[in-house]
């Protein structure tokens, strides 16, 4: 007998709009910058692009969460802590099946630790770019006096 491979959901939508959303609003302020469209359009572009990409890593986090709290009722919450370290041990466990377990297996030995839910999720990295919008008002410069 041996634990299933823990697999969570891929960050692919996520990772697609956390890709496209910095191209996106980048082209709309060029566009902006070289008075192409206007700067209202580039400004709702990157409010948009800032929904999108909250709206798919609150998905990701959902779907993750979901994952998490399935996989420890239907193969971690009714097996004890020393059978679960053996289990997770033996060969051809996945290194992610080993981290998730232990830190099951940590959480239900310190439930004050680690913030009393059975399922707390196993921290996962997610890059979120940072952008910063800075508004300088375009001025003609002087024309030279004429020469004469």
């Amino acid at each position: 007998m041996k634990l299933p491979h823990y697999r969570p959901p891929t960050l692919l939508s996520a990772g697609v709009a956390l890709t496209l959303a910095p191209v996106v609003v980048l082209l709309a302020l060029s566009l902006a910058t070289h008075q192409v469209i206007a700067a209202d359009m580039a400004l709702a572009l990157l409010v948009v692009c800032l929904v999108w990409v909250a709206a798919e890593v609150q998905a990701y986090r959902r779907d993750l969460d979901s994952y998490d709290d399935d996989y420890v009722h239907h193969h971690l919450a009714w097996r004890d802590p020393d059978t679960l370290a053996v289990l997770a041990a033996l060969p051809g466990t996945l290194a992610a099946t080993l981290r998730f377990v232990r830190a099951h297996i940590e959480r239900r030995q310190n439930p004050g630790a680690g913030g009393g839910g059975a399922a707390a999720p196993v921290p996962v990295p997610v890059p979120v770019p940072v952008l910063v919008l800075v508004h300088r008002p375009v001025t003609a410069a002087p024309l030279p006096p004429a020469l004469g």
